[in-house]
Formats: structure tokens, C-alpha cells, sequence
């Protein structure tokens, strides 16, 4: 649990502030998902490769649920990507930071009504809280935040699906990547066909940073499914907030993205709901564990 919990806060840190990166170059969200798929395959080849897991991989495609359950979470994974680099290519980080906010709830949800987890009493208080705290940000916004709920919805659902997938977390991003691939490819070469996109057009600083798009995307892939699959999605959900607190400092004190009084007042909520959740999530676990209490007594 406790090793669990340290590889989530990790990826989710690197996440946080991962939007530095994508601000590095002016790149079309599309053209910069289709890249970062391929690379991200190569940089999974290669380690498979190394590690003799080619041969798992072929015989994992061969099994017909596993396929598509990643073919439908690699779908959710792409689209997040889309609406993250898309947010914060135009200026809209602090969007991205509330889809993220957002995104705990839902997996929290998933994982009371569908996989039967449990929330103490205190936690489901801090949820309430929390989701109050989004609504306030969200009434501030003064529309429906699109770009912010298809970030929390495909990857809330992602994170089930990866939770539920019968795979390890790297041959888990592999076989998503393998199914992704060729439409990134067709993609990129449709582009350069019509004279546009970036295959073809070599700027070194921008090659050099489209490579590394696979290490900045497979380490914390690895590491969050990795620790979905070891601590209860509920506690991989509020332990994502780590992710949106730091997009949100970058929005609005790196990026001085315009932000008002309500979403100081809509983020204050927040933290204090999560404080709440820290908190309840200690008692219980210190009952469950040490005492033997069941977790509905706390």
C-alpha cells in the first residue's frame, strides 16, 4: 500500500508539472499526439526487447478481451492527451487544471458503484466537499467547461479500465500503444501528403523534444498503472490531486493566466476537502488494520 501510494504521488507530481514541457514548442495538439504515440511505441519496443517480453506481448493480443478492453483505454488515453495538449498549447491550463480536479470524483464514483469500494464516513464527507468546492469553480467559469470534462472523463475511465485490464502496467501501455500506432501513423503521413504537419520538416531543437515526448509520457503511464493496480481506485483518486494543484500554481502564478476570487474561494474548498480525506483516510486505515474495526464504524 505504502509503496503504492508513493509511485502515484510521483507520477501524479510529474504530471503536475509536466505542462512546462508541452509549452516548449508551438505544435497542433493532433500532430503532437501522433508523435508522442509513435515515439512512446519505439521507446516500449525497445524495452521490451531488452527485457525478451515480445513474445507475451503477441500471445497478450492473441486473447480477445484483452484487446479490447485496451483498445477502448488506449482510445481514452489518446483523447486526454488531445484535450491536455490542447489546453495547454492555447492558454488554458487553469481548464486543464479543473478537468483534473474534476477527474478524482468520477473515478472515486467508479469505484463505489462499480468495483463495490467502501468510503468511510469521513471520506464520503471530504467528497462532498470536494465536489462543492469543483461546482464553485465550475459556476465561476460561467459555462459548461467542455475542454475540462473530456480531460476528467477519459481518464477517469481510463484509470478503471487499466484497474480491471489482466495485464502489468508496461505490456498494459505497450499493447495500447501497439493499437494506436498505425492511426498515428496514417495520421502523420496524411498530413505530410497535404504539405502540412511536421513529418518532413526537420527543426533540431523540435526533433530532440518530439523524441523525448516517450520518456515524459511511458515513465508516469507506467508508474500510475502500476499503482492502480495496488491501492483501491478511490485513494488513486484523491491522491490525484496532486497533479491539478500543480497545473493550477503554473496557470495562474507562472503562466499569470487570468483566475478570480470565486476559484480562489472554489480551490480553497477543495484543499480543505482533501485535507479532510487525508485525515479520514488515516483514522480508518489505523482501525482496519490495527484493531480489526470494520471501516464502517469510523
Amino acid at each position: 500500500m505504502r509503496r503504492g501510494v508513493l509511485v502515484a504521488v510521483a507520477a501524479y507530481t510529474w504530471w503536475g508539472i509536466s505542462p512546462v514541457f508541452w509549452k516548449m514548442h508551438d505544435v497542433p495538439a493532433l500532430d503532437a499526439i501522433g508523435f508522442r504515440v509513435v515515439a512512446t511505441m519505439i521507446l516500449l519496443g525497445l524495452i521490451q526487447a531488452k527485457r525478451g517480453g515480445l513474445g507475451d506481448i503477441r500471445r497478450m493480443l492473441g486473447d480477445r478481451r484483452t484487446r479490447l478492453v485496451l483498445a477502448v483505454s488506449g482510445t481514452m488515453l489518446a483523447l486526454n492527451w488531445f484535450g491536455f495538449v490542447y489546453a495547454v498549447n492555447s492558454d488554458q491550463v487553469l481548464q486543464s487544471s479543473l478537468g483534473y480536479f474534476i477527474n478524482p470524483l468520477l473515478s472515486v464514483l467508479i469505484g463505489v458503484l462499480v468495483l463495490g469500494e467502501r468510503l468511510h464516513r469521513i471520506q464520503a464527507a471530504a467528497i462532498g466537499i470536494v465536489a462543492f468546492g469543483v461546482a464553485v469553480l465550475s459556476f465561476d467559469l460561467g459555462e459548461v467547461p467542455w475542454l475540462a470534462l473530456l480531460i476528467a472523463t477519459t481518464f477517469a475511465v481510463y484509470g478503471y479500465l487499466r484497474k480491471r485490464a489482466p495485464v502489468e502496467s508496461l505490456d498494459g501501455l505497450t499493447l495500447e500503444m501497439v493499437m494506436l500506432v498505425p492511426i498515428a501513423v496514417a495520421y502523420l503521413v496524411i498530413r505530410a501528403a497535404m504539405g502540412d504537419g511536421l513529418v518532413g520538416v526537420s527543426v533540431p531543437g523540435r526533433d530532440v523534444w518530439l523524441a523525448t515526448t516517450a520518456i515524459v509520457t511511458g515513465i508516469p503511464l507506467i508508474c500510475f498503472g502500476w499503482a492502480a493496480r495496488r491501492i483501491p481506485l478511490s485513494l488513486v483518486g484523491v491522491l490525484f490531486y496532486v497533479n491539478p494543484t500543480l497545473q493550477f500554481l503554473l496557470g495562474a502564478v507562472v503562466y499569470d493566466e487570468p483566475w478570480s476570487s470565486g476559484q480562489t474561494v472554489g480551490y480553497v474548498i477543495i484543499w480543505a476537502g482533501l485535507a479532510v480525506f487525508a485525515l479520514g483516510s488515516r483514522r480508518a486505515l489505523y482501525q482496519d488494520v490495527v484493531h480489526g474495526v470494520p471501516a464502517d464504524h469510523t
